[in-house]
């Protein structure tokens, strides 16, 4: 994709906003979408192939049984975009509860952690949110 900077920096502004959508069209313009690309890096980097899993699971969880560290990459991921942190939505309006759907994705060792914390959690990430808006407005 770094030999088509300039394709790739079009594609992020003008593409498909639906990630399925956007990613398709990766394939079509490039060959390969960017969670392919970047598992690939990392096995050709031989690096530990964890990595390889969460570059290519942050999206869409892999059909087989993921280990928590892809699940909590995804979860992440997916917390990050509903908040318009995606490449292509960072000027979209944070949902009244961006993780209401993602508890349940969470693995189950985690997911009480995460409700006795959901409101210190909330505040941390609004916090962060209000200092992007601040930072880049």
């Amino acid at each position: 994709m770094v030999m088509h900077r300039g394709d790739y920096v079009r594609l992020l502004r003008k593409g498909p906003d639906e990630e399925t959508d956007f990613r398709l069209k990766e394939r079509e313009l490039f060959g390969r979408d960017h969670t392919e690309a970047g598992s690939a890096l990392l096995v050709t980097l031989a690096l530990p192939p964890v990595l390889g899993e969460v570059a290519a699971g942050h999206h869409e969880l892999p059909t087989k049984t993921p280990t928590d560290t892809v699940v909590l990459m995804h979860v992440a991921c997916r917390a990050a975009t509903a908040m318009g942190f995606g490449a292509r939505r960072g000027d979209r309006e944070l949902p009244p509860d961006p993780f209401a759907d993602l508890v349940d994705v969470v693995p189950y060792a985690y997911r009480e952690q995460l409700r006795k914390n959901a409101q210190s959690l909330k505040n941390v990430v609004m916090t962060l949110v209000d200092a992007y808006k601040r930072a880049f407005s």
